[in-house]
């Protein structure tokens, strides 16, 4: 499995910096989980918007999510891909129907998760575990089969995997906001053995 950081910056972008986002790759299948301003960019660094296989949204606010209907907008209009699957919060289903003017369908398919969620992308098994930040937000954990890795979103996590994907958004002065933390989630996770993406 490969994680690839998009972008990590909290709130706003930063130059040279997107909103939160991050590939997920293993064997042939690409998920993209979280898509902040700025990733859609970024991400076809890496792949083709053709080769996407699904979407992971953690929470509804907009540094997560605002991408969607940009990237809904190029898999309708320029590449007419549909049946892409998004996977996300209740709240975030509504927010990104109302951005695409409830035209979501036929292009994504559209799935609420929530705590205890479990779905597969191809060799991927995802889990959601609920965080404490506010609205409802979600923890994926992904695992291939060999390896697992657990992404917190903006707060928790309590998963158990090989990499741990943590942001903090509370520090940092706005030159330096990179939300993906190391000394914390060296504390976090102690004696764990978990592997350190800064």
């Amino acid at each position: 499995m490969k994680l690839t950081v998009l972008g990590c910056s909290g709130t706003y972008a930063a130059p040279g910096n997107p909103c939160s986002g991050y590939l997920v790759q293993s064997g042939e299948t690409s998920v993209l989980m979280d898509a902040g301003p700025g990733t859609l960019g970024e991400l076809q660094r890496h792949i083709r918007l053709e080769d996407l296989d699904a979407v992971l949204i953690s929470h509804s606010h907009p540094d997560h999510w605002v991408e969607v209907p940009v990237l809904r907008n190029a898999l309708r209009y320029v590449l007419d891909r549909s049946g892409v699957p998004l996977f996300t919060t209740a709240e975030t289903v509504k927010l990104i129907s109302a951005a695409c003017h409830e035209q979501v369908s036929p292009t994504f398919e559209m799935s609420t998760v929530s705590d205890g969620s479990e779905f597969t992308v191809g060799p991927l098994t995802v889990r959601c575990s609920r965080t404490d930040h506010p609205p409802e937000t979600l923890a994926f954990c992904v695992d291939d089969g060999e390896r697992r890795l657990a992404y917190s979103a903006d707060t928790g996590g309590t998963f158990d995997g090989n990499t741990f994907t943590a942001e903090d958004t509370s520090s940092g002065t706005p030159k330096h906001r990179g939300v993906i933390i190391t000394a914390k989630v060296n504390d976090l996770v102690g004696d764990a053995r978990l592997r350190v993406v800064p």
